[in-house]
């Protein structure tokens, strides 16, 4: 008996390189989306990591190789600039690492979903006194003043984003959690720079 497949995509199908990126933009989303559900359930279940010292170097330099790839997938341009106050030992800082990486990331994610393709978005890092900041400013449209009030809690979506309403709630909610676990805080604005939003996250050594 022999049984006809189906085959759900012709394989003769084409995609251009432009619709490939937009497919691997959607699956890195998803993948980051479930990844944020699950370290939101387990810090609402109270399983807390432990801070280790980390170099403030590595840190960045972790952050900014996945910054930069984020970059070439949605092809934005990246305004990179450092101010940190040691040039030495004394740049040790105690966080949750991959808790600190995945934040500030949600925040770089989120400017990069919200900014048009050649477009800019601004990451400025300072660090200073055992304080550890990024400023991330978009070339989007901005925050609505229901992004700017609600844009960090849990469930919060944004129906006026050109993008059809980004879930920006979930990797927000979850970057105010860890930079609050850490003593530091975000803070959402819009830019006057870039017309676009304006994310502050600031976590302090523990």
């Amino acid at each position: 008996h022999h049984r006809e497949g189906v085959d759900l995509l012709p394989s003769n199908i084409e995609l251009s390189g432009f619709e490939v990126r937009l497919i691997n933009a959607s699956v890195l989303q998803i993948q980051n989306y479930v990844q944020t559900l699950i370290e939101v359930t387990k810090s609402q279940e109270g399983i807390s990591q432990t801070p280790v010292n980390v170099n403030v170097y590595d840190v960045l330099a972790d952050i900014k190789k996945q910054t930069l790839g984020l970059s070439e997938v949605y092809q934005h341009q990246i305004n990179w600039k450092e101010e940190l106050e040691s040039e030495n030992s004394d740049s040790v800082i105690s966080v949750v690492y991959d808790h600190v990486v995945r934040a500030v990331m949600n925040v770089v994610r989120n400017a990069a979903e919200h900014t048009p393709k050649g477009s800019v978005i601004n990451i400025t890092v300072t660090y200073s006194d055992g304080e550890l900041a990024f400023t991330v400013e978009d070339s989007g449209s901005g925050f609505t003043p229901e992004g700017l009030a609600h844009g960090t809690e849990q469930f919060f979506m944004d129906d006026s984003s050109r993008t059809g309403g980004s879930h920006y709630g979930i990797g927000l909610f979850f970057a105010k959690k860890v930079a609050e676990e850490h003593g530091g805080k975000i803070v959402l604005a819009n830019s006057n720079e870039t017309s676009g939003a304006k994310v502050e996250i600031s976590f302090t050594s523990q």
